[in-house]
């Protein structure tokens, strides 16, 4: 499970189309906002368009149902700025303390926000599975042990059974 992209911090799930595409991960907060960014016949079921989810089948749907639909323009991309760009390609945060503090458009701001969440939601990713990790690494050491355990009686019993098997023989 993510977090929500949307910083409300719920787990979010995937948004898919009638057609089974993926269109994004919401949680219950931001699905109705995250829909509002797509033509809301896409989500339409038992469509020609949610059979096959190619694009002509919805205009020819849309055609049969006698809708007009207006183009909706995709939200202009947010926009991370270049110096925290490189600091987080690069993994290398001194980057940022270079860098001259200097006021952010609303696009960048946004960007931001987006860029933290998504650093946040892999953080928590990657603590979920250093989890598991270490209880798998747990797990395997005590079954090491076990084994070297059994190694040792195997031993010890095949010392034995020599010792015995010389005493018999004199």
């Amino acid at each position: 499970m993510r977090l929500c992209p949307c910083g409300s911090g719920q787990w979010s799930r995937e948004l898919l189309d009638a057609a089974g595409i993926y269109c994004g991960r919401v949680c219950d907060d931001c699905e109705k906002r995250k829909r509002a960014e797509f033509r809301s016949e896409i989500f339409d079921e038992g469509t020609a368009y949610a059979r096959s989810g190619e694009e002509e089948d919805l205009l020819n749907d849309n055609e049969e149902r006698n809708l007009s639909f207006e183009v909706v323009k995709p939200p202009k991309p947010a926009m991370v700025p270049t110096e925290v760009v490189a600091a987080i390609t690069a993994a290398r945060p001194e980057l940022l303390r270079m860098g001259t503090p200097r006021a952010m458009d609303a696009d960048e701001v946004r960007g931001m926000y987006e860029a933290i969440a998504m650093l946040i939601q892999d953080g928590f990713a990657a603590q979920q599975k250093a989890a598991r990790l270490e209880t798998q690494l747990a797990r395997s050491r005590d079954r090491l042990d076990e084994v070297m355990a059994a190694i040792h009686v195997a031993n010890h019993a095949a010392s034995i059974a020599k010792l015995s098997f010389t005493d018999e023989d004199e």
